[in-house]
């Protein structure tokens, strides 16, 4: 399967991608849990275009995370390496600001993105109580 998600990430245009799964009759739902493929594209850079292709044919809720020892969401994923474009098609198609684990978001945060969650109406008293919990730990 880490063979297939690799194939997929380097797929650089749209209609080939969906020739390829018209033509394997394949569902990406296939490739969600650990191998996410939606979490794996953000990582890997893939352009915003192969990013909504897969949003539209694979996920019900972009409102979930993998790993439980380091949680990730699509979202935390992409604010991660500030793919603020990504964010918006995610938060378009049903994503959460306020999905995002606390201790993950406290991980990941930097200026550039959190003056973003901050205007996407992130709710900052849960970090704020986070951070005052974990200073007095």
């Amino acid at each position: 399967m880490n063979n297939l998600i690799e194939r997929i990430i380097k797929v650089k245009n749209e209609d080939t991608l969906k020739k390829y799964f018209q033509k394997k009759n394949f569902k990406i739902k296939c490739l969600k849990g650990e191998n996410d493929i939606l979490i794996k594209c953000i990582e890997n850079s893939v352009s915003e275009n192969i990013i909504e292709l897969i949003i539209i044919n694979s996920y019900n809720t972009l409102n979930y995370a993998i790993n439980p020892e380091k949680i990730k969401t699509p979202l935390s994923t992409a604010l991660s390496i500030n793919r603020f474009d990504i964010t918006e098609l995610l938060i378009e198609y049903g994503a959460n600001i306020n999905y995002i684990p606390t201790d993950t978001l406290r991980e990941i945060l930097n200026d550039s993105n959190f003056n973003y969650i901050l205007n996407k109406g992130y709710n900052i008293i849960s970090l704020i109580e986070n951070l005052i919990e974990n200073n007095s730990n």
